[in-house]
């Protein structure tokens, strides 16, 4: 099986998170932007590009199962619904 993962950032790319399905994180890169902001700025900015990033590695993940997603993911805690973007106000999340 191909190693499967969802990759999203900020817009201004100073947040870019790399996860696995089910929500593992495989990466997490900051600029000096980003860390800027400040502890609970940062670590909300985090947390919503990480569901971004985990909403698009379940969805992989279902397409790769196909239609054995629908029994097999569940009983993996994995949710194969629609990737979100999260509210981060005027900064939003793009996928990648």
């Amino acid at each position: 099986m191909p190693d499967i993962t969802g990759k999203a950032s900020t817009p201004d790319g100073s947040i870019t998170v790399e996860a696995a399905p089910g929500g593992g994180l495989r990466a997490v890169h900051l600029t000096r932007a980003a860390l800027a902001q400040g502890g609970q700025r940062l670590a909300a900015a985090i947390m919503a590009v990480a569901t971004t990033a985990t909403a698009q590695a379940n969805q992989a993940m279902a397409h790769t199962l196909g239609p054995k997603a629908e029994t097999i993911l569940p009983t993996l805690g994995i949710t194969p619904g629609e990737a979100e973007d999260e509210d981060f106000g005027d900064r939003g999340v793009m996928r990648r």
